[in-house]
């Protein structure tokens, strides 16, 4: 008399003793197919891995665009007061233009008129003092003007360094 009469029987028997089941599997299936699931495990683990460093790397891009995002506003700030202290130089440039000529024409005035030795005295005491004053201005915009370009000098060194920084990330990617 057979153990198993039918497929049918086997299913009972097997429905029956679920421990033979298992056994059955290892019997009938390569090891490749039974190592199959835990492969299967591995490539989920694994997927999980990358999904979390690529989400890790989308906020460091991120960062990266905000940083650069940052950068670009504060040169065009620079720029922009680079450029008023600039027009600002011209204007006092233009302006101890305009007061080397009035001194001129004063300086001539007072060759042709006769002014007592006092009020020559004092016009020229007011002329070097506007003279100070205007070195004294002229020097403290020369100091701003060599602060800002360091301050570009370090903008574009970062610029350089976040550059530098992206290659390299994409080259590692």
């Amino acid at each position: 008399m057979a153990f198993v009469e039918d497929f049918q029987d086997l299913l009972r028997l097997l429905d029956r003793h679920p421990e033979w089941k298992a056994e059955l599997r290892r019997q009938v299936l390569s090891e490749e197919l039974l190592a199959l699931s835990q492969l299967i495990r591995n490539l989920t683990i694994a997927q999980a891995r990358t999904e979390e460093w690529l989400e890790w790397v989308e906020s460091r891009i991120e960062k990266w665009f905000e940083v650069h995002r940052h950068t670009q506003e504060r040169v065009a700030e620079l720029e922009a007061a680079q450029e008023r202290a600039e027009e600002r130089i011209e204007r006092l440039e233009m302006r101890v233009a305009e007061l080397k000529a009035a001194q001129e024409q004063a300086e001539e005035r007072m060759a042709h008129l006769e002014m007592t030795v006092a009020e020559l005295k004092a016009a020229l005491g007011q002329a070097e003092e506007r003279i100070e004053q205007l070195e004294m201005r002229v020097a403290e915009l020369k100091a701003a003007q060599e602060r800002t370009e360091e301050r570009i000098e370090r903008l574009e060194m970062a610029v350089a360094e976040w550059k530098a920084a992206q290659r390299r990330g994409r080259g590692v990617h």
